[in-house]
């Protein structure tokens, strides 16, 4: 009896370790959160777009399980913080804090107001400049490179960068190039340069064309 009734212990210790086991290789995705203050013309798909995320997961996030919202109401947006689920980076992730603020700045200078998807593609067009030999190869060279950026030129960039302008960059560095690849970009509703037009377009997102 003594035995078996250690053999039955130890399949018990065996089971419960290989539990244990499975369950610490269950990636826990971290949360990081802005609080958005609704304002005059919202909807809760609007907001979604603008932060890249769905109707669904903010109604979640504030236990909230309308469809109306109203001016002044405030809404927690969550989204993962941990590594982009569009796959892993193809980029040199060692960016300082200094590349991402010029990023994120620039970003939000460009495009905000755009998709989510067209921030995170303004983001790819720098990381892709930096990769390229045609262009500086420092985030701060790329940006600063004489009359690459009309932000810089109309005072845009020096506005203070939304929470979504991060998050755009974010997933830029961990490898989501939502521009497809693309060296250039513009807004054929205001652009003044013939030569853009000579390039081939990729992908249009918004009010942006994104071309190589």
């Amino acid at each position: 009896m003594k035995y078996k009734y250690d053999i039955s212990r130890k399949v018990f210790v065996f089971m419960l370790v290989v539990a244990v086991m499975i369950v610490a290789s269950i990636p826990i995705k971290a949360q990081a959160a802005t609080v958005h203050t609704v304002v005059k013309g919202d909807t809760l798909w609007k907001i979604s777009q603008r932060y890249g995320t769905t109707v669904n997961e903010i109604k979640r996030a504030n236990n909230y399980w309308k469809d109306e919202i109203y001016p002044g109401q405030k809404l927690v947006i969550t989204w993962p913080s941990t590594a982009s689920s569009r796959g892993s980076s193809t980029y040199n992730t060692s960016f300082s804090s200094k590349d991402i603020e010029l990023m994120a700045k620039m970003v939000h200078g460009e495009s905000r107001g755009e998709p989510f998807e067209g921030q995170v593609a303004v983001a790819a067009v720098i990381l892709n400049r930096v990769r390229d030999s045609r262009f500086p190869n420092t985030v701060s060279g790329v940006i600063y490179e004489p009359g690459a950026f009309t932000a810089l030129q109309d005072g845009q960039f020096y506005l203070t960068p939304n929470a979504t302008a991060y998050k755009a960059v974010d997933q830029a560095i961990k490898g989501w190039d939502a521009s497809g690849g693309a060296l250039f970009y513009f807004n054929p509703a205001t652009a003044t340069s013939k030569w853009v037009w000579t390039r081939q377009i990729i992908k249009k997102i918004g009010k942006h064309y994104f071309a190589k």
